[in-house]
Formats: C-alpha cells, structure tokens, sequence
C-alpha cells in the first residue's frame, strides 16, 4: 500500500509540471529606439538679455516705476527695490510746569515767564500718536529771549529724566543779548545725550536757569519750549515690475494621449485613472 500511494503522488507531481506551460500569459514590450536633450527654456540661462521684455509700472499707471529696476546681468534675473526713508518731523510743546511757568506752556504765544535768578521748569510731552513709529533725531526748540548783554550772568538750560540730569547749553559773559521769540526759534540737538526712546521723551523736563551775580544784568524771558521729533513714517502707494519671455519649442517633449480614444479590453477610466475591469480575467 505505501509503494502504491508514493507511485501516485509521483504521477500527479509530474502531471503538473508540464501542465505549467499550458497556461503561459502574453506579454509585450516596446524598446526605446533614442533619447535625446531638448531645453525647452533656453531664455533661463539669463545670458541674453533680448529674450526678455522687462517693465515696470508705478501703481495703476502707465509711468515707469521710480524705485524698483528689473534687470538681467551676470546670468541672473533680479528685481530691485529701493526706496529712500520717508522722514517727517514734528514739534511737540510742554504742557506741564513744576514752577507754575504758565505763560511758557504750549506753543508760542507772545506770553513768556521772565526770570532774574528762578527757575523755569517745562515738561508734559505727548508722543502717544507716534509711538507706532521709529524715532530717528529729536531736538529742543525754545522761543526766549535774553533782553541785555549777560556780563557776569549767566542762562543754563538742562534737562533731567529718570533720575538722570544733564545740561547741555550755557549762555555766559561774551555773548551778546539773544532773541528768539519769533520764528526761526532757538533749536539745538540732544541726540548726543541719550539713545533716546518715545517713553524717554515723554517725561523729560527741562530747567532753564537764570545764574545771577548781584546786581542782575539782564533776565531770561521764556515763551515756549518744545520738541522737535523727526520720524520714520510709513511709505505710500507700490510698484510691479515684470519679465516677460516668449518661447516656441519645435519638438516638445510631451506626448499628449487621449485614453478614451482607440480600443480597450477589460479596462475602465476613473478618476484615480485606468483600472481593470472587476471580473476579467486580466
């Protein structure tokens, strides 16, 4: 019995050993009989610059452009934009004064504080509508007058913020009388003082002082102290700038195939492309 179910799992090995090629499947192939280069975009080697057609446009206009340049050199395209800083200044007038100077708060009026040896102390600076923008140089601008020659007297102007104190004008024997009450008024920068911020600003307060030597000589006459801010505000309006290039390819590269056209077996379009056909047999 053993000899006789070995010989028959032998003759059914065999059987289907050579029943395999019986069902061999049909294939077929193409072979790709050259390749070759084609630059489809010879304009991007940016070595010609005839090839392109650059504009630019300032906004909805048909004026050139004033701050930006497209250009080709050195085998490259760029677009360059450059724009000055858009600067604006401002005087800000004191509206406080410690020494109940009055007529010396705001802008100037005609109506000054006068003084032979007291102090004149200004402050209360608003900068709440500029805070938003960078500040970049900041002067004091005064509308006084010192009526005669000082001889042995002398007018110190001097500023003090946070606990910090610094004088930065002395007016003193050589000096002839000053007048400053009308327009263009006294100005000096003290920028050199501090890197100065919009919150320093607001709470500086200025001393301008009187020194007399018996008898007095002259007086100090104060109508208005301000701050002279210049600040970067925002640039207006824009700019295109464009590169145009044109270009005929003879043989391109791309083979278009409309898959719904010639004849199918067993196959079916999708969305996600050809599939086979549920329940054929290939």
């Amino acid at each position: 019995m053993n000899q006789m179910g070995l010989r028959f799992k032998t003759i059914v090995l065999s059987s289907l050993i050579f029943l395999v090629p019986l069902f061999s499947f049909s294939v077929e192939a193409r072979s790709v009989i050259s390749t070759s280069d084609i630059d489809i975009f010879p304009a991007g080697l940016f070595d010609d610059s005839s090839l392109w057609e650059l504009s630019s446009n300032d906004g909805y206009t048909d004026e050139m452009a004033q701050f930006t340049t497209p250009m080709i050199e050195d085998g490259m395209l760029s677009f360059t934009h450059t724009r000055d800083q858009t600067l604006q200044t401002s005087t800000i007038w004191s509206t406080e004064s410690s020494t109940n100077s009055n007529n010396s708060k705001g802008s100037p009026d005609g109506w000054y504080t006068y003084s032979s040896g007291l102090d004149i102390k200004l402050s209360g600076f608003d900068f709440t509508a500029y805070e938003q923008y960078k500040l970049e140089g900041v002067s004091v601008v005064v509308s006084f007058e010192i009526p005669d020659q000082l001889g042995d007297d002398t007018v110190e102007f001097s500023l003090s913020w946070d606990g910090r104190f610094e004088q930065f004008k002395t007016f003193n024997t050589p000096q002839t009388p000053a007048s400053y009450m009308t327009a263009p008024y006294y100005s000096i920068s003290i920028e050199s003082i501090e890197d100065w911020t919009w919150q320093d600003l607001s709470i500086l307060e200025f001393n301008l002082n009187y020194e007399s030597v018996a008898p007095d000589d002259s007086q100090l006459n104060v109508d208005a102290l301000g701050l002279k801010v210049t600040w970067q505000s925002p640039a207006y309006g824009f700019e295109t700038a464009k590169a145009i290039n044109t270009t005929f390819v003879e043989k391109p590269p791309v083979i278009l195939l409309d898959v719904d056209q010639g004849i199918s077996e067993n196959i079916t379009m999708s969305p996600c492309g050809m599939e086979i056909t549920p329940g054929s047999d290939q």
